[in-house]
């Protein structure tokens, strides 16, 4: 079997904001015993993850670098938490409120992927857009779940930030690192 290499495309936060989503994600770590999502640096997924075989890196790259994205820079606004309470997995998270050109961003980068790939390798999930910012996932318990979205649901948090470009990031050593940045055009 040929060796595979995983990616993903995001929004990467800004330090400043990161910094906060920091804070809820150590909350969810020391009193509802979810760590999974420390893991991951903050970020808003555009292209889930994809894998493609370890000689087509520099192709990768190439195509990301080359793709036909038209939409401009953009302010997105993050309002409040949100969650997903199915019982096998449920997720608590920050939620950037929905816009159009989030919304376009993401359509084009799927676009530009199912162009230069396959339209097999976009989940059905990925069509129903549903941006987050994943405070709590994986190893959160449904018990804990419950506790920390009574709290999270009705608690504030805004922020925004100027959306100026995109990262392409691949998993490396068990981590996920930025390989790539798209800059958005004005």
């Amino acid at each position: 079997m040929k060796q595979q290499q995983l990616y993903f495309i995001a929004i990467m936060l800004p330090y400043s904001i990161d910094e906060e989503i920091i804070r809820f994600k150590n909350d969810m770590a020391q009193r509802f015993q979810s760590k999974g999502a420390l893991r991951t640096a903050s970020h808003i997924t555009l292209k889930a993850p994809f894998k493609v075989p370890a000689n087509m890196h520099e192709e990768v790259l190439q195509w990301f670098n080359e793709m036909n994205i038209a939409t401009p820079p953009f302010t997105q606004e993050i309002k409040d938490f949100g969650a997903f309470s199915n019982k096998h997995n449920p997720v608590i998270y920050v939620q950037p409120v929905m816009n159009e050109p989030l919304v376009h961003l993401q359509k084009e980068v799927l676009h530009q992927f199912a162009k230069a790939y396959s339209k097999e390798f976009i989940s059905n999930n990925e069509y129903h857009f549903s941006p987050h910012i994943t405070i709590a996932y994986r190893d959160l318990h449904l018990q804990q779940f419950k506790e920390a979205w009574k709290e999270y649901a009705t608690q504030q948090y805004n922020a925004s930030f100027e959306v100026n470009s995109f990262q392409l990031l691949q998993h490396i050593s068990g981590r996920w690192q930025v390989i790539g940045s798209f800059l958005l055009n004005r």
